[in-house]
């Protein structure tokens, strides 16, 4: 793993996002991705063509920066360190990871999301695929044994909070399903307009 020196959100970071199969994409590489469907994302790698985030998604994604600004002293104190959030890419260059928090020794994550009534009641076992990808992807990368996942509206009074665990059988799964993304890709043809 290698950590890189770029800022989350940047133009370069931007351009490294779409050179690399990312944490973000590993639902949609899977087929378990709640906006992205695999087409979709094979399409947006093969022709380097990304939707524009219009003004509503980006107040969205705007709160949500927040909130895990807000949050990241809770996760802090859960952890008991201080967490750096870090962009980290695999020894092949194929695989990227930003990660909303780090430990400094690299066996801990920290991945927030924008608290919901569905991520208020759930749990390791029954968060849904579509988080759980990105978090095998994250540790894939990075080699951390465990993600302390949490979803809140930057307080305490509003944060359900639970560690995922590295599980070896899904990384396998992830690897074969971003392999058979990257044939699939090779052989992409774009539809006609």
């Amino acid at each position: 793993m290698r950590v890189i020196q770029t800022v989350q959100g940047s133009d370069s970071w931007h351009q490294l996002r779409n050179q690399r199969f990312t944490a973000s994409e590993a639902a949609a590489a899977c087929g378990d991705h709640k906006y992205m469907t695999r087409n979709d994302l094979l399409k947006q790698k093969a022709t380097g063509i990304v939707p524009d985030v219009d003004a509503h998604q980006q107040r969205i994604f705007d709160q949500g920066h927040r909130f895990e600004e807000m949050a990241r002293s809770i996760a802090e104190e859960i952890i008991g360190e201080e967490l750096f959030p870090c962009t980290c890419e695999d020894d092949s260059e194929t695989y990227l990871a930003s990660m909303d928090g780090m430990d400094m020794l690299g066996l801990a994550g920290w991945e927030h999301k924008t608290i919901n009534e569905s991520l208020r009641h759930a749990n390791a076992e029954t968060l849904e695929d579509h988080y759980k990808w990105q978090m095998d992807h994250q540790m894939m990368v990075t080699g951390a044994e465990k993600i302390l996942f949490m979803a809140s509206d930057g307080t305490k009074e509003d944060c359900n909070w639970f560690w995922y665990e590295r599980d070896e059988s899904r990384i396998k799964r992830l690897i074969a399903a971003w392999e058979q993304f990257a044939a699939d890709l090779s052989q992409y043809e774009a539809p006609e307009p």
